[in-house]
């Protein structure tokens, strides 16, 4: 897959998202995450937003873009990836299982120095699986990520979504 049908598919989507019915944004969630990078042996912080794109019965596709950061490198070295991801769930009274993919764009940067800093980024998919439990206004959830990129990598990862609606 070439950088510019990845970065393609993340605008189609993310064009998607934005053409969400009036109607359907009542169930949009928000809220923070954290999370463990098994290839970087590092912990990360994060965000995401969900929002509904289609209802299929009591399944449902919905728009997730997301973004993490992790702080704990060290001095002189930083790195963040962003997400646009789709979720595919099967709701059930209070538990929502959901699989999904999408695309990456992460940047990596290290001081050397005297000499600046060098950097790279790179572009990647994502394959998750996760369960939320729903039932009320703040929903908590837990997912596994697989993350493949210039190399790959596996993520856990839990938070909490907070309905932006009533």
């Amino acid at each position: 897959m070439t950088k510019a049908s990845v970065v393609l598919t993340a605008l189609a989507l993310l064009l998607l998202s934005a053409a969400v019915p009036s109607h359907v944004r009542a169930q949009t969630l928000l809220g923070p995450h954290a999370g463990y990078d098994y290839d970087l042996r590092e912990a990360f912080l994060g965000a995401s937003l969900r929002v509904p794109v289609k209802q299929i019965g009591r399944s449902s596709l919905a728009a997730s873009p997301s973004f993490d950061i992790y702080p704990f490198l060290g001095t002189g070295k930083s790195f963040w990836v962003a997400n646009l991801d789709v979720l595919y769930s099967l709701a059930t009274q209070f538990i929502e299982p959901y699989a999904g993919a999408g695309v990456l764009l992460s940047r990596a940067a290290v001081d050397i120095g005297v000499f600046g800093t060098t950097s790279d980024v790179d572009v990647g998919l994502n394959l998750k699986g996760g369960v939320r439990f729903g039932g009320s206004m703040i929903q908590p959830f837990g997912e596994v990520v697989f993350k493949v990129a210039d190399s790959s990598t596996l993520l856990m990862k839990g938070g909490l979504a907070f309905s932006l609606t009533r």
